[in-house]
């Protein structure tokens, strides 16, 4: 049988130990990411067609825009001796560049 101050010493070694965990588990708890604020509906402008959660489609002038911009832009900063780029859409090829 343990001496009574060996006991108290467990009880409250064990007591550190569960709040400890508890603290954890309230930590690690509330690290769930947060829910997407949706914005409201403006009833006083109709909705655009293609367009969805604030994006539209992709039109063929973003499609150059991007190539004729970023693309250059990275094959610069990363040093990289070139690149080649396909976009298919329909099974065509409209935007094929050397």
């Amino acid at each position: 049988m343990l001496s009574h101050k060996k006991a108290r010493k467990a009880q409250r070694n064990f007591a550190k130990t569960i709040v400890c965990c508890l603290c954890l588990i309230v930590a690690v708890m509330g690290q769930a990411p947060n829910e997407p604020v949706l914005p409201k509906n403006d009833a006083s402008q109709p909705p655009v067609p293609g367009r969805v959660g604030g994006t539209h489609e992709m039109t063929g002038t973003d499609v150059e825009a991007f190539l004729d911009g970023f693309v250059p832009q990275q094959i610069k900063e990363a040093d990289i001796a070139g690149v080649t780029i396909s976009i298919v859409k329909d099974g065509n090829d409209p935007h094929a560049r050397l």
